[in-house]
């Protein structure tokens, strides 16, 4: 039994969630930064600060996600090398 999708799936879903823990670790920092710098003590800045830096990391990078999304699809749905 070739396993080649099943590690592909996780390559790729791996892959595209430590891009995303990335920009939310880079958001919290900033918010972090402001914190301190501010001292304004509250936790909704830590929540923005993630948010914004996910939603801006996705609205760069979508044509990436998307384009590699595409390819997994097109390889697993579109070859007929995965079903003999």
């Amino acid at each position: 039994m070739d396993f080649s999708i099943v590690v592909s799936a996780i390559q790729l879903i791996a892959y595209l969630s430590f891009l995303a823990l990335i920009a939310a670790s880079v958001g919290a920092l900033v918010a972090g930064i402001v914190r301190v710098t501010t001292q304004i003590e509250d936790k909704v800045l830590g929540l923005v600060g993630r948010l914004s830096g996910v939603s801006l990391f996705l609205y760069f990078l979508s044509s990436t996600y998307s384009s590699q999304v595409a390819d997994f699809s097109a390889r697993v749905w579109g070859g007929a090398d995965f079903y003999h």
